[in-house]
């Protein structure tokens, strides 16, 4: 919806006039563009990294992650309600590797390598060259918490 306009019930009248309910008018004649299904391919992309990271690194790499990224300056374990959460996500997935020394993990995460690179790794051929120029561009970006 645009800005400005007032929330519509999927059972209020439809604003375009027609007489039908809103649910049955307006958004099944809304197509998506472009620019949408590629912001939904990355979307959905990411979602399989965020999945694929909490199975292949599970507890235990989350909890090194978190160590590292808080400076190994708490009591707590790695909580995803925390407010650093959202920073957090983003440093892991792209920047932090596990210790090669400390860490036990799956065999199928390579060691020395990020989250992401794990996931490019595995499933590199069956991503598009869209999503793998995001995950790249994701990984060569310096990690700053200035970003928005």
């Amino acid at each position: 919806m645009g800005v400005g306009m007032p929330n519509i019930g999927r059972n209020d009248a439809c604003p375009c006039g027609s007489g039908k309910k809103y649910k049955k008018c307006c958004p099944q004649n809304q197509q998506p563009t472009s620019d949408d299904l590629a912001w939904q391919r990355i979307h959905n992309m990411h979602l399989k990294l965020v999945e694929f990271t909490a199975k292949a690194y599970g507890a235990i790499g989350y909890n090194e992650a978190w160590n590292e990224f808080t400076h190994w300056d708490h009591d707590e374990p790695f909580d995803p309600e925390s407010p650093l959460h959202p920073m957090f996500g983003p440093w892991m997935f792209y920047h932090w590797s596990p210790d090669s020394t400390e860490t036990q993990l799956s065999d199928e995460v390579p060691l020395a390598h990020t989250p992401a690179e794990a996931f490019l790794d595995k499933f590199g051929n069956k991503l598009d060259k869209l999503e793998i120029e995001d995950l790249k561009e994701n990984m060569r970006r310096p990690f700053s918490f200035y970003d928005s």
